[in-house]
């Protein structure tokens, strides 16, 4: 036997009250207004060492990745990166050791993170083209270091 005109209206009846229900009940339940995020300073885990290798050499040098991004700068921001590389490595005794993997961290803005991955990017392409005996086939990657403009090095050399 099949339902009446009537049933069936009062089904979808009771269907579309539900529905307001719930909506009215969405729109008055309390929201708590966003606050600003506050600034990502990326945590680092405990590294593990690959076989071969030394456990890694890690170092901040004082160069902006922004002035390496800057037309005006950037020539002169290379060379010092490459001189405070050389001189980090030569205080640590590892001025004749080769270099296995490189991992650099360019900070910047979180809302340009791209960028400071390119930035960390060309400084370590810059640094197997001018030191090829230290890192010309050491592999390695370009990360975002976070909120800030810093740049830092974690360097594997082989043992």
């Amino acid at each position: 036997m099949r339902p009446g005109r009537g049933a069936i209206l009062a089904g979808w009846l009771v269907a579309d009250l539900v529905l307001a229900l719930v909506l009215v009940g969405l729109a008055n339940s309390p929201v708590e207004p966003a606050s600003a995020p506050a600034p990502v300073k990326p945590s680092v885990s405990a590294t593990p060492v690959p076989p071969g290798m030394d456990k890694p050499v890690e170092f901040r040098v004082a160069v902006k990745p922004s002035d390496l991004r800057s037309p005006r700068r950037s020539a002169a921001a290379e060379r010092e990166v490459l001189t405070a590389v050389r001189n980090e490595l030569a205080k640590r005794g590892l001025s004749g050791k080769r270099a296995g993997f490189v991992e650099v961290f360019a900070a910047g803005p979180t809302d340009d993170i791209r960028t400071s991955l390119d930035t960390a990017e060309a400084v370590l392409r810059n640094l197997q083209r001018r030191e090829p005996a230290m890192f010309g086939k050491a592999s390695g990657d370009g990360y975002w270091g976070g909120t800030g403009d810093d740049l830092n090095f974690k360097i594997f050399f082989y043992n």
